[in-house]
């Protein structure tokens, strides 16, 4: 389906949503239709008025952490060292240290694509991510500058942090690192050790935040930075979130993610209804930009918006009333169609015959019949036979009835 069109949909724009459709030429989006309009000698899809959002981006991840949680502390951590210590002692870490890394990324992708993601940043090392760039049924962010942290116990990732973020502004690409993540004295100073390192810019995108003071979130926006918040894994794991309702008054780019899942998060739906309830002050269509066009903006990608020239890359919802708030109560059942590249990925059964004949499972979500692209039921087999396990993954929540093609 190289040439392809949608009409009849509910196009849901960062400002407004209207009535319209797309013409899809390959991986791109060709042209945003008008209400009625369309091209008679191409494939229609009538989307009879459900919603139409750009693809979904996850701003933190990592991939290979694709596993089941870590039981929540009985009291906060005061660091990320201090998660990592209890992670890697854990039973849970040496079972997934049993399962190959090609089975994880592939779990860590459909967690996203159960959650109409389509792009997600796998913060790890180039070498360890490059493989599976380009193999997967959502996109890798590619190019990028990393350090893990400026801490004294920060992993050695990349080529240091002053390297990295020179290189990243004069290739034009983003700088990524986790920043105050935690609470301790070394998580709150970290934002003026990266400042004094000269590597804090609009290229530079903060992961976590949760230590931030009123006087960091300043500099942040003073910089022209971006920050990425993870709800779920910030509250669970260390007790609190950063504070956001500030930083979007200081005019901070904010992006959501859901960090790795073995943090405890579902997947960025579930963030999304999370960061509603947590943060009430901030209006529905401004976590619809956290996951959209803010993102898509810190991390210079042709996406995040329904535009032509844009990645075709778009999420459908059933749904009614305000299509922002619809969102951020969807849950994967609640999920029409997933668009990657300008190829349909995962789907409701009423739009199976748009599938890639490549092969696809047709799966149960909460009692809705779904299709998705590959089997997860096989790679659920391939698991089981290298932990001796099924595991009972709450981010794959589905149960596998046939493949279907």
């Amino acid at each position: 389906m190289d040439r392809w069109q949608i009409t009849n949909a509910t196009l849901v724009f960062p400002d407004r949503a209207e009535n319209g459709g797309l013409l899809i030429d390959g991986a791109r989006i060709q042209k945003i239709l008008s209400t009625g309009e369309q091209d008679a000698d191409v494939l229609e899809v009538d989307l009879h008025g459900h919603f139409l959002y750009a693809g979904l981006i996850n701003s933190h991840d990592t991939l290979l952490a694709s596993y089941l949680p870590l039981p929540a502390p009985a009291r906060p951590y005061s660091s990320w060292l201090a998660y990592d210590n209890a992670l890697k002692s854990s039973v849970l870490f040496r079972e997934r240290m049993l399962i190959d890394t090609a089975d994880l990324y592939l779990l860590g992708a459909y967690r996203n694509l159960l959650a109409g993601t389509t792009t997600v940043v796998d913060h790890i090392p180039e070498f360890v991510r490059r493989p599976f760039q380009g193999k997967l049924p959502i996109h890798l962010l590619e190019d990028f500058g990393i350090a893990h942290a400026v801490d004294h116990s920060a992993l050695g990732w990349g080529q240091g942090v002053q390297i990295e973020h020179e290189k990243a502004v004069r290739e034009n690409r983003p700088f990524l690192l986790h920043i105050a993540e935690g609470t301790d004295r070394e998580a709150q100073e970290s934002l003026a050790t990266l400042q004094a390192l000269g590597a804090l810019s609009e290229h530079t995108v903060l992961l976590s935040g949760v230590g931030l003071s009123a006087q960091d979130l300043e500099r942040i926006a003073g910089a022209g930075a971006h920050l990425v918040f993870c709800p779920v894994a910030s509250e669970r794991l260390f007790g609190q979130l950063p504070d956001v309702v500030r930083a979007t008054q200081l005019g901070v780019s904010l992006s959501l993610g859901t960090d790795a899942a073995m943090t405890g998060s579902l997947h960025l739906l579930d963030e999304l209804r999370a960061a509603r309830k947590a943060l009430p002050a901030l209006s529905a269509k401004e976590l619809y930009a956290m996951v959209t066009k803010s993102p898509a903006r810190a991390l210079r990608l042709p996406c995040g918006e329904l535009k032509t020239g844009n990645r075709a890359d778009f999420l459908v919802l059933q749904g009614s009333g305000d299509p922002y708030e619809s969102l951020c109560e969807a849950k994967s059942a609640d999920i029409f169609l997933v668009v990657a590249d300008g190829r349909p990925v995962f789907g409701d059964k009423n739009t199976a015959s748009l599938a890639d004949s490549a092969g696809v499972e047709k799966i149960e979500i909460n009692g809705r019949e779904k299709w998705i692209t590959g089997s997860p039921q096989e790679l659920l087999s391939r698991i089981e036979m290298a932990t001796g396990k099924r595991p009972d993954l709450p981010f794959l929540n589905l149960r596998t009835l046939e493949k279907i093609s």
